[in-house]
């Protein structure tokens, strides 16, 4: 059975410990590869709960997905770039999740929309052909391959895969992947070292839960008015919309709130939905719903430096450079024509 018919997912063992694999790093944020006790009780739980009725698959989609309870959880699970070095052709591998990371290679799917979950005990006698799952050799920035054949493989996290994906779009990433594979080999020869020592033992970057709760928060408000009724406005000060929109978007959030309270003016929803930053993709998901966005642009900078925000803006900062060396590549066609950076795609 193909993988268009079945995409299975091997689950071995749960570890107890994190092990750091500091030789190998993720190709796009420039951090190192997580192992250990990431295959946690819900994975194993999700995992028996599909085996008891005779199903024993995921999507590398749902493996993404999964909650892990431990916060630098979310670097165990990675992709790689594929090399193909008969041709030079490249593609992106399925996510794979567990203590299979070696330090020199890494068991992954082909297919993108898979996902596999084994532990370091498994060798390739564990891994059965059907299953399209290969191991690969990983390759440091400036090493080459020794064989003339074959695939090699340049890891990222999944995470971060993503993040490229909403920022250049899906079109443009797939179709520009092996000139963005030579870009992220240039950059990363300089920044392994410097992102070692970055903090990225911080929360999901994908679900930061302060944004989340927000977020929540701002959909239970609905469209209901923000502006507190009998609130007294020292004066009022009629100016054309267009005026008003310049004097608020020159202030902090917190402070033009103010000041369309204290001018007696209301700019409506739409102008405080513009001012959403891009990087907040969440917010842009819900778009065309009726939520408070008066109150949620106001909140955002409670959130501001939850630890995923600060960790997703250090990632962002990484593929807006790979970005502008793709725009020079590529030379009139604009990557820019899908998402822009932190943007989600339509």
């Amino acid at each position: 059975m193909g993988w268009d018919d079945q995409i299975p997912v091997l689950l071995l063992e749960y570890e107890e410990e994190y092990e750091d694999y500091g030789d190998s790093s993720c190709y796009i944020c420039g951090s190192s590869f997580v192992s250990g006790s990431s295959i946690d009780y819900q994975i194993v739980k999700a995992w028996e709960w599909n085996t008891t009725k005779g199903e024993s698959q995921f999507l590398a989609a749902q493996l993404e997905a999964m909650d892990m309870w431990m916060r630098p959880a979310w670097q165990t699970v990675h992709r790689m770039i594929l090399r193909d070095l008969a041709n030079g052709t490249c593609r992106i591998s399925g996510a794979a999740q567990g203590t299979g990371m070696g330090r020199e290679s890494s068991c992954v799917p082909l297919n993108s929309d898979a996902g596999f979950i084994v532990d370091g005990h498994s060798d390739d006698t564990d891994v059965e052909p059907g299953w399209g799952i290969v191991r690969v050799p990983m390759l440091s920035p400036s090493e080459e391959p020794e064989q003339p054949t074959g695939l090699v493989g340049y890891p990222v996290h999944a995470v971060c895969w993503r993040l490229l994906m909403r920022c250049l779009g899906d079109r443009v990433a797939q179709d520009n992947l092996a000139a963005i594979l030579d870009l992220l080999r240039k950059h990363a020869a300089v920044t392994f070292e410097e992102a070692k020592v970055l903090p990225w033992h911080a929360q999901n970057p994908m679900r930061p839960k302060p944004l989340l709760k927000l977020l929540q928060s701002a959909r239970a408000r609905g469209g209901q008015g923000d502006i507190q009724e009998g609130l007294k406005r020292p004066c009022r000060l009629s100016l054309p919309v267009e005026i008003q929109f310049m004097l608020l978007e020159l202030l902090p959030p917190r402070d033009a709130i103010a000041l369309e309270e204290a001018m007696g003016w209301e700019v409506g929803n739409a102008f405080w939905r513009s001012q959403i930053p891009d990087e907040y993709f969440e917010v842009k998901e819900l778009w065309d719903e009726n939520i408070g966005w008066r109150y949620l642009y106001g909140q955002l900078e409670s959130v501001d430096q939850a630890p995923g925000l600060v960790c997703r803006r250090q990632i962002l900062s990484k593929i807006k450079q790979v970005g502008d060396g793709l725009k020079k590549h590529i030379g009139c066609q604009d990557p820019s024509s899908g998402p822009v950076v932190g943007e989600t795609e339509p």
